[in-house]
């Protein structure tokens, strides 16, 4: 038990830190040569498994998986020195795997064949663009951007159509990818302490995976949620009914103009989709590119990061549609009409910011103004009903982030295209915030009673 226990253990200590895993710094040489060996040798891997899977379509799977478990043995127990042979060893396994995997995803899964098949060549094309990125580029962030951009563009050209299995695909892909960045991380890591065994890197990719995410989150995430939900301002700021300075007003109606302007672009990339079909996996791999340029274009561009915002507001709403129509059952029409009535709202309160200067005024006037104008643009009909809960839970949210903006304006300049950006991420932190601090409230004024 105890060898069980200290097994465990040993599995999920990993030594590198949150700062190992977030160095810009240029790759040694030794590094990248290693990192380079680990994505060649995943990719034959991948190359000999979907072989493996094309080849044995139709054939039963029992001896491929008896070679399977006996080619990765002979793995195991042959040398570390024995570098050719071990590597045969793998890709042998490795087409052994791809010949016998079908017959475990279609009886458990009713996936066939051909979409294993497709599935690994998808992962072959993840492979083969990170190891053109790093045969390419000497930075780390140079070669995960440039190998997601590669892969998702890739995919693209090489037919993978948007349809429900593909769908899922594209998930597992994306969370893959995501994954192979830490894994490439732990790799120039242990580089520093001497040769990489290559084979090993690579045959571990998979039976290392719940170690080093759990060791990644445990690092990046308990202190990203510590920061998300850390909120300065008090419940006296929230209630505070005094004018706004003139700065922290200027500031507010320029994050209204933002996200009046966005929530427009979006409405017409969605109108696009719906008369021309835009949308697709082109318009998702624009939307990510783009939202990698705004999060790397720096905050003194302005202009630029706005640009990059409208672009990805446009980008979105051409492809909302495909994911509303296959998770929800929403279709084009309805999705647009949503999007109409957020333009309302924002519109509604960018209005009110204009005319008045108090923020009481802002807030009553907006919210208003906002439903006289849906109810005589939509109507009420069953649909819409639940369109109007969701919009005027969202303009509770608003007149919060309102309140959040005019706190953080005082301490100095706000970025509005962030402002604008974050609006649907802060909403969980904001929320939870405003309901801890008037239960904080209601609780001490229980207590004087």
């Amino acid at each position: 038990m105890n060898f069980l226990v200290n097994a465990v253990k040993l599995y999920f200590n990993r030594n590198w830190t949150r700062k190992d895993m977030m160095s810009s710094a240029p790759i040694p040489q030794h590094a990248r040569t290693s990192l380079q060996k680990v994505f060649l040798t995943l990719l034959y891997a991948t190359l000999a498994a979907a072989l493996g899977s094309h080849l044995f379509r139709e054939e039963e799977g029992q001896f491929t998986v008896i070679y399977c478990l006996a080619s990765f043995l002979w793995l195991h127990f042959t040398s570390p020195w024995g570098v050719w042979r071990r590597l045969l060893f793998l890709i042998v396994g490795a087409f052994c795997i791809g010949a016998s995997v079908g017959h475990i995803t279609e009886y458990f899964f009713k996936i066939n064949q051909s979409a294993v098949v497709r599935f690994l060549q998808g992962v072959a094309i993840v492979f083969g663009c990170f190891l053109f990125a790093a045969m390419v580029h000497r930075e780390r962030r140079q070669i995960y951007f440039n190998g997601l951009i590669q892969t998702y563009i890739l995919m693209q050209l090489s037919g993978f159509d948007i349809h429900q299995w593909t769908l899922k695909a594209y998930v597992l892909l994306a969370l893959f990818m995501g994954y192979l960045v830490v894994y490439s991380q732990e790799i120039l890591y242990d580089a520093r302490f001497g040769e990489i065994d290559f084979v090993n890197g690579t045959y571990a990719v998979f039976l290392h995976l719940p170690a080093i995410v759990v060791h990644a989150v445990r690092l990046r995430l308990v202190n990203a949620v510590k920061l998300y939900f850390n909120r300065n301002w008090t419940r006296k700021d929230m209630m505070n009914s005094a004018p706004i300075t003139e700065h922290a007003y200027t500031s507010l109606k320029t994050v209204y103009v933002t996200l009046f302007l966005a929530i427009l672009a979006t409405a017409f990339g969605s109108y696009l989709h719906l008369i021309w079909e835009t949308g697709g996996m082109l318009s998702i791999i624009k939307c990510g590119s783009s939202l990698l340029l705004l999060y790397r274009t720096p905050q003194q561009r302005v202009l630029a990061r706005l640009l990059y915002l409208m672009d990805v507001a446009i980008c979105f709403g051409a492809s909302v549609g495909l994911f509303t129509k296959y998770f929800f059952e929403i279709d084009q029409s309805a999705v647009i009409r949503f999007l109409q009535g957020a333009a309302i709202v924002f519109g509604c309160f960018l209005f009110a910011a204009k005319v008045h200067r108090e923020r009481s005024h802002i807030y009553i006037t907006s919210l208003i103004n906002t439903g006289i104008l849906i109810l005589l643009c939509f109507g009420v009909s069953q649909w819409t009903l639940k369109a109007y809960v969701l919009l005027a839970f969202f303009m509770g949210y608003l007149v919060l982030y309102s309140q959040e903006i005019l706190y953080n304006a005082r301490f100095g300049e706000i970025n509005f295209a962030n402002c604008a950006f974050t609006i649907f991420f802060c909403l969980p932190a904001i929320v939870v915030h405003a309901v801890r601090l008037c239960l904080g409230a209601n609780i001490e004024q229980h207590r004087q009673n």
